[in-house]
């Protein structure tokens, strides 16, 4: 007969799902190695690929005040592949003009070598749906400005979640 351990009698959850807590669970039933101290923050990690200085810190700005963590930024499409191959972020946000390898084509290159890695080319050119279904990336454009951006990132992640070591 095997048993389950659970967090106490009021609370039928194992102990191997620690969150979220039911309303009848208390810190006490929580192991000691789960204290708030060893609870931490899962960030989505973003690498922000654009051109200019300027916008990269504004994209990153943006990122960061929503919860998520920029891991890396590149400044061109050479940069963003190697980046994104050593950092494997969970979302790529890509300019489309930029010098050395295009917003498209390192879009494309990406998505053969992180093919479950979603990419958003944020771009000031308006012609996202073609380029979407050539690609098979999100195109948004910076002329909507970040609240279509907002939206994206919440459609594809949500809001940050706590989870425990």
């Amino acid at each position: 007969m095997r048993l389950a351990t659970f967090h106490s009698a009021a609370c039928r959850r194992p102990r191997t799902k620690p969150l979220p807590l039911s309303p009848s669970c208390t810190k006490a039933c929580i192991p000691a190695v789960y204290s708030s101290r060893h609870t931490r923050v899962v960030r989505k990690r973003i690498l922000v690929v654009d051109d200019k200085p300027a916008m990269r810190s504004l994209i990153r700005s943006f990122v960061e005040q929503r919860g998520y963590e920029t891991c890396g930024e590149a400044e061109n499409g050479v940069q963003a592949i190697t980046q994104a191959k050593a950092l494997q972020p969970d979302l790529i946000l890509l300019d489309l003009s930029m010098p050395e390898l295009n917003g498209a084509e390192a879009a494309s290159i990406l998505k053969i070598d992180m093919p479950d890695t979603p990419i958003i080319v944020f771009t000031m050119y308006d012609f996202g749906e073609k380029l979407a279904s050539a690609i098979g990336v999100m195109v948004l454009s910076k002329a909507d400005g970040f609240s279509k951006l907002a939206e994206a990132m919440a459609q594809l992640f949500g809001p940050p979640q706590l989870q425990l070591p």
